[in-house]
């Protein structure tokens, strides 16, 4: 992740990547597997921040020289997962969102049915990003520890690999 500020502090907690979600009874879903074609037939919810609306699937089709129909653009992929799950309209999630050691089947039990995006996209980090002042305050240090033994706790794998993280 890159930070407008470059003295920030960061410590990788996951890798993760994009998956496709729709709501289960989708029409999309009625094929074994889901095509560049198939899911371009269906108009598309864009997680962006205000004004940022290019998103690494949209680098990955127009590099196959295709593009997507957008119909909305929300603020968080909590939101394109509601979004999804209450229309037609198909989102992009990190894999993240669809469940973990603590909430399996998330996506599914929110009426969700994730799927391998049909275009390849770079995996990402997930991290935490902090002030150097903040370094070596203890309790931010504790707060820090925990959310890295929570996070190796929630996704003990890679969900880009299938292997464990390093420790970072």
């Amino acid at each position: 992740m890159k930070t407008s500020a470059p003295e920030m502090l960061t410590r990788r907690l996951f890798r993760d990547r994009y998956v496709g979600a729709c709501r289960v009874d989708h029409p999309l879903l009625g094929s074994a597997s889901v095509s560049v074609g198939s899911w371009l037939a269906f108009a598309h919810v864009l997680t962006a921040r205000r004004g940022d609306e290019t998103s690494p699937v949209d680098v990955a089709l127009r590099e196959r020289g295709v593009r997507r129909r957008v119909s909305m653009v929300v603020p968080s992929f909590g939101n394109a997962m509601q979004v999804a799950r209450r229309s037609d309209l198909l989102a992009a999630i990190p894999h993240s969102c669809v469940g973990n050691m603590f909430a399996p089947g998330h996506a599914a039990a929110n009426g969700l049915q994730w799927f391998e995006l049909p275009v390849s996209t770079p995996a990402f980090n997930v991290s935490a990003i902090w002030h150097p002042r903040l370094d070596h305050d203890a309790a931010h240090r504790w707060l820090r520890a925990e959310a890295l033994a929570l996070c190796l706790t929630a996704y003990p794998q890679d969900s880009v690999s299938g292997k464990r993280s390093p420790s970072p």
